[in-house]
């Protein structure tokens, strides 16, 4: 059954009965937990239910990889008798590029856990672990198991599937995901965080792209990338707000566009329950925070099997990028590309003047917005989508009545072929004999496509506007054409974006490190050019000194190249590093309680100046702000730091929403409430006159003064010969 399915409990339910009486579809659950859960006995009464395990990895792998993955192998293999009747599927590691998923506790080590090195070690045992597995149990259905996303393991695809990071996680993986995961992966989709819901994670096209649906990106990846077409288990999904009124909606939203989707073979939400009461795990529990479990449930049962329509990375639509005659490249609501391109195509005046007929015109629509979405996933070039030449295109034709008519009533249709969009292309005259226009006559000359000149796989349109005039419907014209390749038709309407959230596809260059050192030893104290984003720096209130003031650099684009970190500097008050420095910090919600305040391990500035800046911490997005100031020393704060800020008309390619980064730095200071001068020195002012002079002096007082300075002289000029003559002589002797 092709159902939203569930993590069960983590530990013994409170009542299963009403856990399982909805027939989820799937089900998901650690493999010490299988007995409590009846996880069994719901697999053979519902034998069409998927099956996920989860085992618990080792988090000390990395003291000895080899040995490791040897013994997590048998521990799972030691399983198989009980696993074999239900015939799961399997996966071992969780999560494993986050810190403390490898038993480190200090959140300042996280970038540690997201660097080629780590991925390139992680495959390795990743490899050893599966092989040991498959060489005892092949049958054993192995998944690939999840990252957390937004670690650089996907390398954020673009809309194209390129990595914007210029490399991915998965790259040291690829190669064995095929054979010894069958092309399945898992993944963890969430649309909130420890602030609660984000309904745009979830229901705009843009944002849930990143996180409800980043499979679908990482899927593309896959497939532009690899040249692979995976599919995906999502074992686990939520809110982080199950107490939402219309949590019921959002999960049922969530679960018809996924499993409307071929490639996702399994999904099951998080978390029916967890009897451990696990801080990271009771805003996604069901019985703890539903705030009508019992209607929930009854709502979930009453939801109809879901319908597979295959919308393969369709809700990925950003726009069409075009390349023009003159080589330019445009960027184009979806919607307004096809209003451009059919009136260039057909003749859409009114038909009593040689306009097409209304059923030519809708079937002209459905093959070129399929042949568009084709092309979205298929792309002609890194840098467009398609060419000038692809299809007619004309700008200024945009809003002829009659051909925004036919788009609107073929909303969001289009053509499949085995479940994957068609490529419907098309041509003015077919030259089929069946053709009621062409009758057999070819107009074009013999191709290895059209032998004889005729285009037997391509929609004709003259021929089209024959049928429509005969009382073709649109689906009858298309049919007429393309029946003999057994197309199917989409039922829900493809998702696109207003043109207001298109952004552009960056490319950033690998191993460009902004020049840290120079504008550390540059910047003035207490200097903010991020107060435009939110950033705001909050002196130190008291008058003890020497006293750290804090400065804070946004990064240009060319600075950052799409990373999204805090980068620290300490200097003394000579400008040098300070070696060693601490820097605490925190990440902050407006309503922030006490109780909740965290309290990370601070970040050490201990890096080498080959490595870049001494101190960095990674940001996330789903930190709403993050605030930093010294460990063991009086300083200011810098407050307000995050990556939630799309990028602005004016900046250079390199920032974007959840890529951006700030440059902070401490300076030691003896007088913090002294202003610092400016670095151009102000004009010299004309002399004052003093308002008071000194009375002149007569000449009989200014000649004893001249005699009393010659006396002076002589007597000075005495002692030294004294000196010379009597005293050193007499302390040598002694």
């Amino acid at each position: 059954m092709r159902r939203i399915g569930l993590w069960v409990a983590n530990g013994t339910p409170s009542n299963a009965d009403q856990m399982l009486s909805w027939r989820p579809g799937s089900l998901t659950c650690f493999y010490d937990y299988l007995q409590p859960n009846r996880v069994i006995q719901y697999k053979q009464d519902n034998p069409t239910t998927d099956v996920i395990i989860r085992f618990q990895h080792p988090k000390n792998w990395r003291e000895n990889p080899t040995i490791s993955a040897k013994n997590y192998a048998a521990e799972i293999v030691s399983k198989w008798p009980v696993l074999r009747d239900i015939d799961p599927y399997v996966y071992f590691g969780n999560e494993m590029n986050l810190h403390y998923e490898n038993g480190d506790e200090n959140i300042g080590n996280q970038y540690m856990y997201e660097t080629p090195e780590f991925y390139a070690l992680h495959a390795s045992w990743v490899k050893m672990v599966a092989e040991n597995i498959k060489n005892v149990i092949p049958d054993m259905r192995l998944v690939f198991p999840p990252f957390a996303f937004g670690h650089h393991e996907d390398g954020a695809p673009d809309d194209s599937g390129n990595p914007k990071d210029g490399w991915a996680g998965y790259d040291y993986y690829e190669e064995f995901i095929p054979t010894l995961f069958d092309n399945i992966m898992t993944f963890h989709a969430y649309w909130g965080n420890a602030t609660g819901s984000n309904r745009d994670w979830l229901y705009d096209p843009e944002l849930s792209s990143w996180y409800a649906f980043r499979w679908q990106r990482v899927e593309k990846l896959f497939k532009v990338r690899y040249g692979q077409d995976i599919k995906h288990i999502i074992d686990e999904a939520g809110n982080f707000s199950v107490s939402d009124r219309d949590f019921t909606e959002q999960v049922m939203y969530f679960g018809k566009k996924c499993l409307a989707c071929s490639s996702v073979i399994a999904l099951t939400m998080f978390l029916w329950e967890d009897p451990t009461y696990s801080a990271g795990n009771m805003m996604n529990s069901w019985v703890a925070g539903c705030y009508n479990l019992s209607e929930h449930v009854q709502q979930l049962k009453e939801m109809p099997d879901i319908t597979i329509t295959s919308e393969p990375n369709v809700s990925v639509n950003r726009g069409v990028k075009i390349q023009l005659e003159d080589g330019s490249v445009e960027l184009l609501n979806f919607e307004d590309y096809l209003r451009g391109v059919i009136p260039a195509e057909m003749p859409v005046r009114a038909v009593e003047y040689g306009g097409y007929a209304d059923a030519a015109l809708e079937a002209q629509v459905v093959a070129a917005r399929s042949y568009t979405m084709y092309r979205l996933e298929h792309p002609r070039d890194a840098q467009y989508d398609l060419k000038y030449t692809d299809q007619a295109f004309n700008k200024a034709a945009i809003g002829s009545v009659r051909a925004d008519a036919a788009i609107a009533a073929t909303n969001g249709i289009y053509l499949l072929k085995d479940g994957e969009v068609f490529e419907a292309e098309y041509i003015k005259r077919c030259g089929r004999d069946e053709c009621p226009y062409c009758l057999g006559t070819a107009f074009y000359i013999s191709t290895t496509h059209a032998p004889d000149g005729k285009w037997v796989n391509r929609f004709c349109q003259d021929g089209a506007n024959e049928l429509a005039k005969e009382g073709y419907t649109y689906r009858e014209i298309l049919d007429f054409y393309y029946g003999h390749l057994d197309l199917t038709y989409s039922t829900d309407p493809a998702e696109v974006l207003e043109p207001e959230t298109i952004k552009p596809i960056i490319q950033p260059e690998e191993g460009n490190m902004f020049d840290f050192k120079t504008i550390g030893e540059e910047i003035l104290p207490r200097y903010n050019d991020a107060e435009r984003f939110g950033v705001a720096i909050i002196p130190e209130p008291t008058t003890y000194t020497p006293v750290y003031t804090a400065s804070v650099h946004a990064l240009t684009g060319s600075e950052n190249n799409m990373n999204h970190h805090l980068y620290f500097m300490v200097l003394d008050k000579d400008n040098n590093q300070v070696p060693n420095a601490k820097i605490d910090w925190e990440w902050t919600w407006n309503d922030m309680t006490e109780e909740e305040r965290p309290h990370p391990n601070p970040i050490i500035c201990d890096k080498e100046e080959w490595e870049g800046p001494p101190g960095n911490l990674p940001l996330i997005k789903e930190w709403p702000q993050v605030n930093v100031w010294m460990h063991d020393a009086v300083s200011d704060r810098a407050e307000g730091m995050q990556i939630r800020w799309a990028k602005e008309e004016w900046e250079e390619p390199g920032v974007e929403w959840g890529h951006r980064s700030f440059y902070i730095v401490f300076k030691e200071t003896t007088d913090p409430t002294t202003p610092i001068p400016d670095p151009i020195p102000d004009p010299i002012p004309d002399p004052i006159p003093d308002p008071d002079p000194e009375p002149p002096v007569n000449d009989e007082v200014e000649a004893i003064l001249r005699q009393a300075v010659e006396i002076s002289n002589e007597l000075s000029a005495l002692l030294t010969e004294l000196d010379k003559s009597v005293i050193q002589p007499l302390e040598n002797l002694t």
